[in-house]
Protein backbone atom coordinates (compact mmCIF):
# COMPACT_ATOMS: atom_id res chain seq x y z
CA UNK A 1 0.00 0.00 0.00
CA UNK A 2 1.44 3.76 -0.88
CA UNK A 3 1.86 6.44 2.10
CA UNK A 4 -0.17 9.02 0.65
CA UNK A 5 -3.80 9.77 -0.17
CA UNK A 6 -6.03 8.36 -1.84
CA UNK A 7 -5.07 4.93 -0.24
CA UNK A 8 -6.01 1.88 -3.23
CA UNK A 9 -7.62 -0.95 -1.00
CA UNK A 10 -9.46 -3.97 -2.05
CA UNK A 11 -13.29 -3.74 -0.69
CA UNK A 12 -12.82 -6.35 1.62
CA UNK A 13 -9.88 -4.43 3.07
CA UNK A 14 -12.58 -1.44 3.70
CA UNK A 15 -14.35 -3.84 5.20
CA UNK A 16 -12.21 -5.02 7.92
CA UNK A 17 -10.56 -1.83 8.43
CA UNK A 18 -13.91 0.07 9.19
CA UNK A 19 -16.80 -2.35 10.43
CA UNK A 20 -15.70 -2.01 13.79
CA UNK A 21 -18.64 -0.72 15.44
CA UNK A 22 -22.60 -1.41 14.79
CA UNK A 23 -23.27 1.82 13.83
CA UNK A 24 -20.12 1.44 11.14
CA UNK A 25 -21.55 -2.10 10.30
CA UNK A 26 -25.03 -0.07 9.29
CA UNK A 27 -23.44 1.90 7.18
CA UNK A 28 -21.23 -0.55 5.42
CA UNK A 29 -23.88 -2.56 4.72
CA UNK A 30 -26.29 0.26 3.30
CA UNK A 31 -22.75 1.33 0.93
CA UNK A 32 -22.58 -2.59 -0.11
CA UNK A 33 -26.59 -1.77 -1.09
CA UNK A 34 -25.37 1.14 -2.97
CA UNK A 35 -22.80 -0.67 -4.81
CA UNK A 36 -24.81 -3.72 -5.70
CA UNK A 37 -27.48 -0.88 -7.08
CA UNK A 38 -24.51 0.01 -9.43
CA UNK A 39 -23.85 -3.28 -10.57
CA UNK A 40 -27.88 -4.16 -11.36
CA UNK A 41 -27.96 -1.36 -13.97
CA UNK A 42 -24.35 -2.25 -15.36
CA UNK A 43 -21.90 0.35 -13.73
CA UNK A 44 -19.17 -1.94 -12.98
CA UNK A 45 -16.20 -0.63 -13.98
CA UNK A 46 -14.78 2.57 -12.13
CA UNK A 47 -13.10 3.56 -9.10
CA UNK A 48 -15.17 5.16 -5.87
CA UNK A 49 -12.80 7.68 -3.97
CA UNK A 50 -14.30 7.43 -0.09
CA UNK A 51 -13.98 10.07 2.24
CA UNK A 52 -15.66 11.97 4.88
CA UNK A 53 -16.33 11.34 9.11
CA UNK A 54 -16.08 7.40 8.44
CA UNK A 55 -12.57 7.03 7.20
CA UNK A 56 -11.31 9.30 10.54
CA UNK A 57 -11.73 8.42 14.01
CA UNK A 58 -14.39 10.79 14.60
CA UNK A 59 -15.56 8.64 17.95
CA UNK A 60 -11.82 9.65 19.53
CA UNK A 61 -11.98 13.09 17.95
CA UNK A 62 -15.29 14.42 18.23
CA UNK A 63 -17.13 12.07 20.66
CA UNK A 64 -19.86 10.62 17.85
CA UNK A 65 -20.16 7.53 15.01
CA UNK A 66 -20.50 8.82 11.37
CA UNK A 67 -23.30 9.23 9.53
CA UNK A 68 -22.84 8.29 6.66
CA UNK A 69 -20.24 7.26 3.75
CA UNK A 70 -19.26 10.13 1.15
CA UNK A 71 -18.65 8.58 -1.79
CA UNK A 72 -17.41 9.57 -5.56
CA UNK A 73 -17.90 6.94 -8.00
CA UNK A 74 -15.59 7.56 -11.59
CA UNK A 75 -17.19 5.60 -14.06
CA UNK A 76 -18.18 4.78 -18.22
CA UNK A 77 -21.13 4.48 -18.80
CA UNK A 78 -22.09 1.23 -19.74
CA UNK A 79 -22.95 -0.18 -22.94
CA UNK A 80 -25.90 -0.23 -24.22
CA UNK A 81 -26.96 3.14 -22.02
CA UNK A 82 -26.76 6.77 -22.02
CA UNK A 83 -25.75 9.57 -19.36
CA UNK A 84 -29.66 10.43 -19.72
CA UNK A 85 -30.94 6.75 -19.26
CA UNK A 86 -28.88 6.53 -16.63
CA UNK A 87 -29.75 9.54 -14.93
CA UNK A 88 -33.34 8.50 -14.50
CA UNK A 89 -32.38 5.26 -12.62
CA UNK A 90 -33.39 5.58 -8.81
CA UNK A 91 -29.69 4.96 -7.91
CA UNK A 92 -28.78 8.33 -8.67
CA UNK A 93 -31.09 10.24 -6.76
CA UNK A 94 -29.17 11.67 -4.54
CA UNK A 95 -32.18 12.21 -1.70
CA UNK A 96 -32.59 8.33 -1.85
CA UNK A 97 -29.15 6.99 -1.92
CA UNK A 98 -28.73 9.07 1.21
CA UNK A 99 -31.61 7.90 3.02
CA UNK A 100 -31.65 4.46 1.59
CA UNK A 101 -27.90 3.52 1.74
CA UNK A 102 -26.53 6.46 4.39
CA UNK A 103 -24.39 6.97 1.51
CA UNK A 104 -23.71 10.63 0.45
CA UNK A 105 -22.68 9.45 -3.06
CA UNK A 106 -21.46 11.79 -6.00
CA UNK A 107 -20.98 10.89 -9.58
CA UNK A 108 -18.21 11.51 -12.53
CA UNK A 109 -18.46 10.16 -16.13
CA UNK A 110 -14.98 10.66 -17.15
CA UNK A 111 -13.67 11.07 -20.88
CA UNK A 112 -11.33 7.82 -20.00
CA UNK A 113 -8.84 10.02 -22.38
CA UNK A 114 -6.44 12.96 -22.18
CA UNK A 115 -8.81 15.59 -21.05
CA UNK A 116 -8.16 19.16 -19.09
CA UNK A 117 -11.50 19.22 -17.77
CA UNK A 118 -11.62 15.88 -16.54
CA UNK A 119 -7.85 16.57 -14.58
CA UNK A 120 -10.12 19.57 -13.20
CA UNK A 121 -12.77 17.57 -11.97
CA UNK A 122 -10.08 15.15 -10.06
CA UNK A 123 -8.41 18.01 -8.50
CA UNK A 124 -11.62 19.49 -7.13
CA UNK A 125 -12.26 16.37 -5.76
CA UNK A 126 -8.98 15.22 -3.99
CA UNK A 127 -8.85 18.86 -2.78
CA UNK A 128 -12.17 18.51 -1.48
CA UNK A 129 -11.67 15.15 0.23
CA UNK A 130 -7.55 15.81 1.26
CA UNK A 131 -8.73 18.11 3.88
CA UNK A 132 -11.20 18.64 6.83
CA UNK A 133 -13.61 21.34 7.21
CA UNK A 134 -10.91 22.93 10.03
CA UNK A 135 -8.35 22.30 6.75
CA UNK A 136 -6.77 19.55 8.48
CA UNK A 137 -4.92 17.03 6.16
CA UNK A 138 -6.49 13.61 5.85
CA UNK A 139 -6.48 10.89 3.96
CA UNK A 140 -9.28 8.96 2.01
CA UNK A 141 -9.74 5.68 0.79
CA UNK A 142 -9.71 4.52 -3.05
CA UNK A 143 -11.69 1.30 -4.26
CA UNK A 144 -12.30 -0.31 -7.56
CA UNK A 145 -16.25 -0.64 -8.26
CA UNK A 146 -16.14 -3.69 -9.65
CA UNK A 147 -19.00 -5.85 -7.47
CA UNK A 148 -16.60 -9.20 -7.62
CA UNK A 149 -15.59 -8.97 -4.04
CA UNK A 150 -18.54 -7.45 -2.78
CA UNK A 151 -20.28 -10.79 -1.65
CA UNK A 152 -17.14 -11.70 0.33
CA UNK A 153 -16.82 -7.89 1.64
CA UNK A 154 -20.59 -8.37 2.64
CA UNK A 155 -19.77 -12.09 4.46
CA UNK A 156 -17.09 -10.20 6.79
CA UNK A 157 -19.52 -7.44 7.37
CA UNK A 158 -21.61 -9.95 9.15
CA UNK A 159 -18.56 -11.75 10.66
CA UNK A 160 -17.24 -9.41 11.98
CA UNK A 161 -20.69 -8.74 14.08
CA UNK A 162 -18.27 -9.23 17.12
CA UNK A 163 -16.63 -5.94 17.25
CA UNK A 164 -13.11 -5.90 18.96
Amino acid sequence: MKIISPFKVTIIEFVERFATTQQRTEIIEGFLRFRAGLAKIGVVQGIQWIDGSFVEDVESTQGRPPNDIDVITFFPIPPGRSALDLSEEEIFQHDHVKSNFRTDAYFYVPEWKWDSNDIDHYVYWNSLFSHRRDRVWKGYVHVDLSPELDAIAEKRVRVKGVFE
